[in-house]
């Protein structure tokens, strides 16, 4: 993948910088840039991999993200488990004018959700910026498409090997998981909707949608990595029931304010899911939904 002058040199340079500190096992860009769909507004996302049984001082952390940092500010890097369990802290810098984020990532806890993954065995962590919570799914991901920019002992490189084919087994596990969670969701806000319990319903409503969009990426076999963007991302995918995004997009940007709209609201989803369970039967997955 070949980057801008300008956004090369910043990654020569955070290179040149960290990859002296000891215990930094590698240095990977992530986010929208490594998949190709960043824009003029988009960070740069770095993940920092480390072991957790050998971490990194964060003293010279710091003062490497400080010597990087056009501010030259001290404290810019957090200690590790700072930000919570998925995402276990990081930093904020500005190089060159661009902002640049660096975010922890022990390969102790990232060789084990690929290994979960691989199994079938599906978790989630309340993660502070992931309303859906953070997957197990999103580490696999990560390695699935980041770009090392610095592994001097091919841990990355193997890693990605691992993860090149997306298994059948947590295919299965999540479509069948994740579409159950999503008729639950909705079955259990019709009672608050009768009572115009908003606030509840809505949050129901956008964790039902959350919830059949990842039974969607793995009904593709994609990773879901981020809400953000998760949902116009999923338009390409040849696997999909009709209306799904349209349905979606509708009923979150208006999801009602009386007890009457926001049951209709309830009821399209309900439909949405009936259509969704009929696409996964038709690629072999017989699913049970809650209530349906």
């Amino acid at each position: 993948m070949r980057f801008a002058p300008e956004i090369q040199g910043i990654f020569d340079r955070v290179v040149a910088r960290l990859g002296s500190v000891t215990g930094i096992e590698a240095i990977a860009l992530g986010g929208s840039l490594a998949r190709g769909t960043a824009d003029r507004h988009s960070d740069i996302d770095l993940g920092l991999y480390y072991d957790s049984r050998r971490p990194f001082q964060l003293s010279a952390l710091d003062r490497a993200a400080r010597a990087l940092d056009d501010r030259n500010r001290p404290g810019l890097t957090t200690p590790l488990g700072a930000w919570g369990a998925g995402v276990d802290g990081g930093g904020w810098l500005q190089i060159d004018g661009r902002q640049v984020d660096f975010l922890y990532r022990d390969l102790v806890a990232v060789r084990r959700a690929i290994e979960d993954c691989r199994a079938g065995r599906i978790s989630a962590a309340y993660q502070l910026g992931h309303p859906m919570g953070f997957h197990c799914q999103i580490y696999p991901g990560e390695i699935r498409c980041c770009v090392p920019l610095h592994d001097p002992r091919s841990k990355l490189r193997l890693l990605k090997r691992q993860v090149a084919k997306y298994s059948p087994i947590f295919r299965r596990a999540m479509v069948t998981k994740h579409f159950f969670d999503a008729t639950f969701e909705l079955a259990i806000a019709v009672k608050p909707a009768e009572r115009g319990d908003t606030s509840y319903v809505t949050g129901s409503l956008f964790h039902a949608a959350g919830f059949m969009t990842l039974v969607l990426y793995a009904l593709n076999r994609q990773w879901l990595i981020n809400e953000k963007g998760m949902l116009p991302a999923s338009r390409g995918f040849s696997i999909c029931p009709r209306g799904f995004h349209a349905t979606i997009e509708s009923v979150m940007a208006k999801p009602g304010s009386t007890p009457r709209a926001l049951l209709r609201s309830i009821s399209r989803m309900r439909s949405l899911a009936v259509a969704l369970r009929a696409t996964a039967t038709r690629a072999g997955i017989v699913v049970n939904g809650f209530g349906l």
